[in-house]
Formats: C-alpha cells, structure tokens, sequence
C-alpha cells in the first residue's frame, strides 16, 4: 500500500523574530522542494491570537523522507524551531488515504461527481443544491 508523508511544523515567534524565522525557512523552500520524492514544501502565516508560522512538507516516499530528516538542510528547520516562544508543535503523519469532495458528497448524501457538485473544477458547489441542506424545512419547529 502507498503512502504519504506529511509533516506540519507550527512555530510561535516574536514578533522581532518572526522575520527571522521566515527566512531561515524560506531558505529551506525551494531546495527542499525539488529533492525526488517530495511532492511540496509549503509556509503559511496564521493570522489571529498565536500568529503561528506553518511549515509544511509532503513526501511520497519514506526513504526520501527520512534521508531528508537526517540532512544538513532539515537542520535548519530545526534551527527555526528554537525561535519559538511557546513550545512548537511537531507532527509527522503517515497517510494511506486521502479523498476529496467527493467524500462530502457521499456523506451528505449528495451528487456523485460530474452532477451538480463540480469536483474538478472552480464551480460553485451549490449547483443544483445547497451544500448545506436544512435538517427541518423552512417554518418547521425541532
């Protein structure tokens, strides 16, 4: 069974640090994504009360995965991790699975793609119904 690795890195910087945090990943970007086997290598910057810094990464290929843990560059990542003024959360995950819309939809009982909820494309998913349907008519009480 194939799998993928996925690893998120949630960072808490200062204010004053948060520049410096962002480039030490930046720096690890763009190698890191064109190594074989990583499918992407991302950074998102949380907005709201922590303001986190997200680190991700994805990997189709354990071996890859592990090698680049050991690496010199995923040092650096490490690195970052000991800009946090609150303790970073680290998290690896083994994926065997993953779906799609399609998994909302058989769940809300709703259309199989290719009908009214657009799978593939940038369509509304409120096609022919809405994609959250009331539980008791309208005017009705529980």
């Amino acid at each position: 069974m194939s799998s993928v690795e996925l690893t998120t890195l949630r960072i808490f910087p200062s204010h004053e640090q948060r520049r410096n945090v962002l480039s030490v990943l930046r720096s690890v970007q763009g190698p890191t994504a064109i190594k074989p086997g990583c499918l992407c290598c991302r950074i998102y910057e949380e907005d709201g009360h922590d303001e986190a810094v997200l680190y991700m990464e994805c990997w189709n290929s354990a071996q890859e995965f592990e090698r680049h843990i050991r690496s010199d560059m995923y040092r650096r990542v490490l690195e970052a991790m000991e800009l946090s003024q609150m303790p970073p959360e680290l998290r690896y995950h083994h994926v065997t699975e993953t779906q799609g819309i399609e998994f909302v939809a058989a769940l809300r009982g709703g259309a199989a793609p290719g009908s009214s909820i657009a799978v593939n494309s940038r369509e509304s998913l409120t096609a022919n119904q809405p994609a959250f349907p009331s539980s008791q008519p309208s005017g009705s009480k529980p």
